[in-house]
């Protein structure tokens, strides 16, 4: 497996590669307009937007949470035509976690993906970053706490991973402030390739 560097991806047409995602992988994108650049600012990290792949009998489906869209399921070739060069994926390392339960991940994000985009938890973690406005708010690292507002991309894929799959990809953060940045770092996954129409 490549390691993952921005600057350097591991390009892949999709067409070459979309038999060897796997269900469950998570999709990073790095995004250039002005949200995206004030999410990269606030979460101090390369990508400002997080999904998770299913597979389906057609190919691959994204299943996300997005700002001014709220939850969807959309093919991943469309999302790679919208976005080319911007998807990173990275798969399950599942040598390391074999108990990780793929289909339960999948059912909890896929229910998630009913529900609005909570704008406030985006605007909480941006404001953690104002310096000494961290202290206003108590901190937990107990991972189960969450503040069920409604989700955004990061929190309901790391609640995805963490209760339908078992396993948490950030320890010691809640669910409802885990950032694009803190899931790019897990060591739940592992850098495939980067996507090109």
């Amino acid at each position: 497996m490549p390691v993952f560097n921005p600057s350097k991806p591991n390009l892949a047409h999709l067409k070459d590669v979309e038999s060897l995602v796997e269900d469950g992988s998570l999709a990073q994108y790095r995004g250039t307009g002005i949200i995206s650049r004030w999410i990269q600012y606030a979460t101090t990290g390369c990508h400002s937007h997080s999904a998770m792949i299913r597979r389906n009998g057609r190919g691959c489906d994204v299943l996300q949470i997005r700002e001014f869209q709220g939850g969807s399921a959309r093919p991943l070739e469309s999302e790679v035509n919208r976005y080319p060069g911007m998807i990173d994926v990275f798969t399950l390392d599942l040598e390391r976690w074999p108990e990780f339960n793929v289909r339960g991940a999948l059912k909890y994000m896929r229910d998630l993906t009913g529900r609005d985009y909570g704008y406030w938890g985006v605007a909480h973690l941006a404001l953690l970053r104002i310096p000494y406005v961290r202290r206003l708010w108590r901190f937990t690292a107990d991972d189960a706490r969450d503040s069920d507002s409604a989700p955004f991309c990061s929190h309901a894929v790391a609640s995805a991973y963490r209760i339908g799959g078992g396993i948490d990809p950030v320890p010691r953060t809640p669910d409802d402030l885990v950032s694009p940045a803190h899931l790019t770092t897990s060591m739940l996954f592992k850098y495939q390739f980067t996507l090109i129409p």
